[in-house]
């Protein structure tokens, strides 16, 4: 682990230290709660401007790989009626990672080959054999983070197209999964209940189906 991202961790750490040992969890619930409600309101009123500037938000994580992906995920489904969260978030992540896609290939592909060259190698040598079977192999079976699939394939001769067409489709499955299980947190907050059976078989599923689909994947290949 780098300097620069050990303190990140420590800083994240002692943020939520910090937070757990300021606030109960009651009051916990409830700043999140009233902070959601806010929201709301606010998208009742505005509902473009807020689909456009929770767009705009991912759309800049997901072209910049920056860490917030997930949790922007599980938001809109906390903000957001389901099937409009799941299209916020499948568009903003393909275009986002097809916008990453390009810097790679135009601008930082001699940093990146060089950085990541081992990962390149052996993405590369998949997709010359599979061609965008691997490429979907890849958006389902999570084999790399996202964010080194977005910049690496940028190296290969697969066309913009076909990346994001495939990209669009190989990545909505979690997306489902990560906006209903936000959307499940919700109901547990403003309930204030615990965990129903629900949340727990959409967690299960989060974690199971990439493994499922690479064992899939890789008996079709092999």
């Amino acid at each position: 682990m780098t300097f620069s991202k050990l303190l990140i961790t420590l800083i994240i750490i002692f943020l939520i230290l910090l937070i757990y040992f300021t606030y109960s969890p009651k009051e916990l619930i409830e700043i999140i709660n009233n902070n959601l409600h806010q929201i709301r309101v606010y998208g009742e009123k505005n509902f473009v401007m807020l689909n456009i500037f929770f767009f705009s938000t991912y759309l800049f994580v997901a072209t910049f790989s920056l860490p917030f992906a997930l949790i922007l995920g599980l938001l809109s489904g906390m903000i957001f009626e389901p099937i409009n969260a799941i299209l916020l978030v499948s568009f903003a992540s393909t275009i986002g990672a097809t916008f990453a896609f390009l810097l790679s290939r135009y601008i930082f592909a001699d940093i990146i080959k060089k950085k990541y060259i081992k990962q390149y190698e052996k993405i590369d040598e998949g997709f010359k054999k599979y061609n965008n079977y691997y490429i979907f192999a890849l958006r389902m079976c999570v084999l790399f983070p996202f964010f080194l699939i977005n910049i690496v394939l940028g190296l290969t001769s697969t066309r913009v197209l076909n990346f994001y067409l495939i990209s669009q489709i190989g990545m909505l499955p979690a997306t489902i999964i990560i906006v209903n299980i936000g959307n499940s947190f919700n109901e547990i907050l403003s309930s204030k209940t615990g965990l129903n059976i629900e949340i727990i078989i959409l967690l299960t599923l989060l974690g199971v189906f990439p493994l499922i689909a690479k064992l899939f994947f890789k008996r079709i290949i092999n």
